[in-house]
């Protein structure tokens, strides 16, 4: 595998690849070229389109989520308020507790209600990714990234910290994108099942311990350093693609 530099880029699947095994990092590098910049941020699929592409129900379960909580806002803009909670809401027990999320976060504060984006496609020289949702600090000196997830995990906040670095790389390489005014301070999961959100302050170590750690994952990527860590292959999903390319070499 011969890396370019372009191609020295990580989605935070990537990134989380490779800190799990660089040899699983490189099979799924391979089975997915990296996208030019312009057709990662402007390109949209729609939820049938996913169906169409053949994706397992786990993932499209996830993804048929990740919709609803997008659209939540533009759709129910105007009914957060009603105390009756929508018909096509209450009969399904994760959009309820995201309605009673959203509920409770209005009645806190309606101003700061709103996300500034959802779904934001980003991409910078080195790092891109999909975040779920940004929104305005109350103080309003920054943002906060919120990442849905179904249930709490130990890569979280590797992911989040992920993210946050991405968006304050972003505006630093792309400052024609002034409508982001703030970095990222806070920095936050909702678990979809339970209901439950967590955020947490963004400290500078966190982000300065994560670039130390990107940059000399990016330099091994260069110099086509992609070991096989064999306590990895237990829950690994490209274990048979990784013995047949051991057999090809």
């Amino acid at each position: 595998m011969v890396v370019l530099d372009y191609e020295i880029n990580l989605s935070k699947t990537e990134y989380l690849y490779y800190l799990e095994c660089p040899q699983k990092f490189r099979i799924h590098r391979i089975l997915n070229p990296i996208p030019y910049k312009t057709t990662f941020m402007n390109t949209k699929r729609s939820t049938s389109s996913y169906v169409l592409r053949n994706y397992d129900e786990e993932n499209l379960n996830g993804i048929f989520k990740h919709s609803f909580f997008e659209t939540f806002h533009k759709k129910y803009w105007n009914r957060i308020t009603e105390p009756e909670t929508p018909k096509e809401i209450a009969s399904n027990q994760i959009k309820l507790f995201y309605w009673l999320y959203q509920q409770r976060k209005y009645f806190e504060d309606s101003d700061y209600w709103i996300p500034v984006q959802t779904e934001l496609r980003l991409m910078t020289e080195r790092q891109r990714g999909i975040i779920d949702c940004v929104e305005l600090c109350k103080n309003k000196n920054g943002l906060r990234i919120i990442d849905y997830k179904s249930e709490p995990h130990q890569s979280d906040m590797l992911a989040l910290i992920f993210y946050a670095n991405l968006f304050n790389t972003f505006r630093a390489e792309d400052k024609e994108y002034d409508e982001y005014l703030y970095d990222v301070v806070e920095i936050g999961c909702y678990y979809y099942i339970s209901g439950i959100e967590r955020i947490f302050e963004l400290k500078v170590d966190n982000l300065l311990s994560f670039q130390e750690i990107f940059q000399r994952i990016l330099t091994e990527i260069s110099q086509e350093k992609f070991p096989l860590i064999e306590t990895s292959c237990w829950n690994c999903k490209l274990i048979d693609v990784c013995k047949i390319e051991k057999r090809r070499r």
